[in-house]
């Protein structure tokens, strides 16, 4: 290790660089040499040491007249370990293309805005990190980011950030962050899984092109998530582990397109969100989908195909996916699709009952499709009708009181003795005897099941209503 009088020279210039407001620029401009991979090479006019930088800050030293202090340093390898813990610090902290032999530590920092992009570090600790402005971490290469409680005045950028987690910890651990801009995540890959437990993020929450990997747990851990905007997973998208997003709060849309996630187990129960945007291939195979709630479905699709998506979820039959996608059509005024919805409701239900209830059930389905379809109840009346009035035409029932009674009609005595609540006469004035009995008592039974199966059905549609 470089000994701190190697170095001296290089602090002198950043100090100098600090009190200007100017950017000390180590880099070689050679890409071969420049690169944190190549840090083996550099000597002491491109090291600098941690405590010299924390001291830096931390010193009561005045900026140069007319100038604003930065700490603009470029290129330059720390030697030590970086710590802030406690402090506070009232000027900018960019620090690009370095190379840290040692985590850096910001836990309980106040800061004025903070930016690493580039720089290859351990590992990066921020318990309660506080930074007014905004967070970058653009390109940065660690094996994680630790900043539980962190709150970020400005947005959180982590585009093109390498984190590879080691030891099974997850390389991006932020829960309870607070974000009042936006967190961008483009190009992202985190191996080890991203942790974003209970994080407010003021605007939009960008994935887009991000690779999250933990095929042994949660490869995105977001439950109770609250985004003032817009949920971006789209251009190559790829999640390998499970998504937990319940209970979150998406103001905007929750976007998946052009992404990679078929094996994957995605967790929205609980979710509220304004609308649900994306392809059917681009969802996961797997879908916990109990208590979400939300306004639409883009793109379009009829009940039919939409309803394969309810068919993903492992938890099997539960009322609340059906009624909150037949609301959706409601409020498009798409009766027809709720009721295409309803219908499936009642069949997917009805597998997980008892063999009575389940027999019932199919009486229910084919006499009137559950209440949602009622034309059927018609359809089948005269059939029963015909039926009953061609078969007493061929063998008409007798008189009780020739003289008195009625004449004999074939469809109004098929009515009157399929319909209990109607009396037209018919059937107190003609008796049947041997096998017309029968006939009569068999239409009859078909008469009050049908008339039981209305009844369910209306009971139904109105609690519903």
């Amino acid at each position: 290790m470089a000994q701190r009088s190697d170095s001296h020279g290089v602090e002198q210039q950043l100090q100098g660089a600090f009190r200007r407001g100017a950017v000390l620029d180590l880099r070689s401009h050679a890409p071969d040499q420049d690169e944190p991979v190549s840090r083996s090479s550099w000597g002491p006019e491109r090291q600098i040491h941690a405590d010299a930088i924390a001291e830096l800050l931390l010193d009561s030293t005045k900026p140069a007249a007319g100038k604003t202090a930065v700490l603009h340093l470029i290129g330059a390898r720390i030697i030590g370990k970086l710590s802030l813990r406690y402090s506070t610090i009232d000027y900018p902290v960019i620090i690009e293309d370095c190379f840290f032999d040692e985590p850096i530590d910001f836990s309980y920092l106040h800061a004025v805005s903070l930016s690493l992009t580039g720089s290859q570090i351990p590992s990066v600790s921020g318990y309660s990190l506080r930074v007014d402005g905004d967070l970058d971490c653009i390109s940065i290469m660690t094996t994680s980011i630790d900043i539980f409680g962190a709150r970020v005045g400005g947005r959180f950028w982590l585009n093109g950030a390498h984190l590879f987690g080691c030891d099974g910890r997850r390389t991006l651990n932020a829960p309870d962050i607070s974000v009042d801009g936006g967190m961008y995540c483009h190009g992202l890959t985190a191996t080890g899984g991203v942790n974003i437990f209970g994080a407010t993020i003021g605007a939009t929450l960008e994935f887009d092109g991000a690779t999250l990997t933990n095929p042994t747990g949660y490869a995105l851990r977001a439950p109770g998530l609250t985004v003032k905007s817009d949920m971006t997973c789209t251009d190559g998208f790829t999640a390998t582990g499970e998504i937990d997003l319940s209970d979150a709060h998406i103001d905007g849309q929750l976007i998946l397109a052009a992404a990679t996630v078929s094996d994957v187990i995605a967790d929205l129960r609980g979710a509220n969100i304004r609308a649900l945007r994306g392809e059917s291939s681009d969802w996961p195979d797997r879908l916990r989908l109990n208590e979400l709630s939300y306004d639409s479905l883009q793109p379009y699709l009829p009940a039919t195909q939409q309803l394969l998506w309810l068919k993903r979820d492992p938890d099997g039959y539960l009322p609340q996916p059906y009624e909150q996608l037949a609301t959706t059509y409601r409020k498009l005024g798409h009766d027809e699709q709720a009721r295409i919805v309803l219908l499936a409701k009642q069949r997917h239900r009805r597998k997980n009952l008892h063999p009575p209830a389940k027999v019932w059930g199919y009486v229910q389905d084919a006499s009137i499709g559950y209440g949602y379809r009622p034309t059927r109840a018609f359809a089948w009346l005269a059939i029963l009708v015909i039926v009953t009035a061609i078969y007493f035409a061929a063998h008409p029932p007798h008189a009780v009181n020739s003289a008195a009674g009625p004449r004999f009609q074939p469809v109004i005595y098929a009515l009157d003795i399929l319909l209990p609540i109607l009396d037209l006469g018919q059937e107190k004035a003609h008796t049947t005897t041997g096998m017309g009995q029968w006939v009569t008592w068999l239409i009859m039974l078909f008469g009050w099941i049908l008339a039981t199966a209305v009844i369910a059905g209306v009971t139904r549609i109105l609690t519903r209503t």
